[in-house]
């Protein structure tokens, strides 16, 4: 009896997808100055797929835009896992009021960050998958 076999179908090729982070709000109650996230409060998951099937994980967080230099990365956390969740930013924003009759401090603008991982299997094939979120500052 002969057969057929298929031949020169491999594994898939290399592929990412990642969630967006939620925005993320870092309350500066008054007469305080700055406030940092939490952890878990910027989260993405990395789903990859294909290749070799073993993978690892190489996550970044960037600021991609600050125009009052009131933001910044208090910690880019663990940055091996798929899930990326305990990375902080910070303000320096400074809600203290001033003497009557001048009116209360303005938060800045809102800043925009960016999500990058980069997986790269067990045959050295990588792929990098990026997602925008924004931080502001409430009162």
């Amino acid at each position: 009896m002969f057969g057929c076999a298929q031949q020169g179908a491999g594994a898939a090729p290399l592929s990412l997808s990642i969630t967006t982070p939620n925005d993320v709000s870092l309350e500066v109650p008054i007469d305080q100055t700055g406030a940092t996230s939490s952890a878990g409060d910027i989260t993405s998951v990395a789903t990859a797929t294909g290749g070799d099937g073993s993978y690892t994980y190489a996550w970044t967080l960037i600021e991609v835009e600050d125009a009052t230099n009131e933001y910044s990365i208090a910690s880019q956390g663990t940055t091996t896992n798929a899930t990326y969740n305990d990375a902080t930013v910070s303000t320096s924003f400074s809600n203290v009021l001033p003497p009557p009759p001048a009116p209360p401090p303005i938060p800045p603008p809102p800043a925009a960050y960016r999500v990058s991982c980069t997986v790269t299997d067990g045959n050295g094939d990588e792929v990098t998958e990026t997602a925008d979120f924004s931080v502001e500052v409430v009162g």
